[in-house]
């Protein structure tokens, strides 16, 4: 009758916090004890080595920095593998409870405040894919429309390469979002006094006043950032949609939707 023997395998624990601390606090004793030479009997500022030269004993003195760069790089050296061997040894369940998760677009759009600020942020980076992900639907198709109708204008297929980057084939398949996005960016790229306007500039956002229980009036507050600017006080409108409030109009959209007709005349 065969016996079959089972090798048994011990699986250490994870660490715990405390004996995290004595690992470090360890390591930080031996790059001390390392990181120190002893500097009894040696002249201030120098380290005294011997050496033979020629037969006869002599003296070579090196600066004491230079000694202690070489010790210290050594402890260091030895910190950061610690470092690293405690890092592998973590668990990664405790690596991620040290990030929390950051919220969705859905939890910062849940008010109207959170949405408009966050579209501002949006402009003001320049980001523009960004900012189409916090517009309303009717938003979207109204910019569609837009971009659409001056591309199939142009016989020459100029103008529909120009905003979106592909013919009128690729044209159709694009999603709205990512026409705003490409025909947007085309346009404020090349148009530098536009994007410092929108970037170079402060936005508070002062609060809201409900239509209905889904349309909201945000007010917010736009400065400049050039001595002697006056703040503007403007008002956004948007509508509550099931994955948050969405942005529904603006001066930021009304300054761009006439940069885009532009490119069409």
């Amino acid at each position: 009758m065969e016996h079959t023997g089972t090798t048994s395998q011990q699986v250490k624990p994870a660490p715990t916090p405390k004996s995290l601390r004595s690992i470090w606090s360890s390591a930080w004793k031996l790059a001390a004890s390392v990181a120190l030479p002893s500097i009894s009997r040696i002249p201030a500022g120098m380290f005294v080595i011997p050496g033979i030269r020629t037969g006869r004993s002599t003296t070579r003195v090196t600066p004491l920095f230079f000694v202690m760069n070489l010790r210290a790089h050594w402890a260091l050296s030895l910190v950061a593998w610690t470092a690293v061997v405690v890092g592998l040894a973590t668990p990664a369940e405790a690596q991620t409870q040290q990030q929390p998760p950051s919220p969705s677009i859905a939890e910062v759009t849940h008010t109207p405040e959170g949405a408009a600020t966050l579209f501002l942020r949006a402009i003001r980076a320049i980001r523009w894919g960004a900012a189409a992900q916090l517009l309303h639907d009717t938003t979207l198709e109204r910019f569609h429309f837009t971009v659409t109708t001056i591309a199939n204008g142009d016989q020459s297929g100029e103008l529909g390469a120009y905003l979106v980057q592909t013919d009128s084939a690729g044209l159709a398949a694009l999603d709205p979002t990512e026409i705003f996005d490409r025909a947007i960016g085309a346009v404020i790229d090349d148009m530098p006094g536009l994007m410092h306007a929108l970037y170079d500039r402060d936005d508070d956002v002062i609060g809201s006043v409900d239509e209905d229980p889904e349309t909201s009036h945000t007010v917010y507050r736009t400065t400049a950032r050039i001595s002697g600017a006056v703040p503007e006080v403007k008002v956004m409108q948007l509508a509550a949609t099931p994955s948050g409030w969405r942005v529904v109009w603006s001066d930021e959209l009304e300054v761009i939707q006439a940069a885009l007709y532009g490119v069409g005349r």
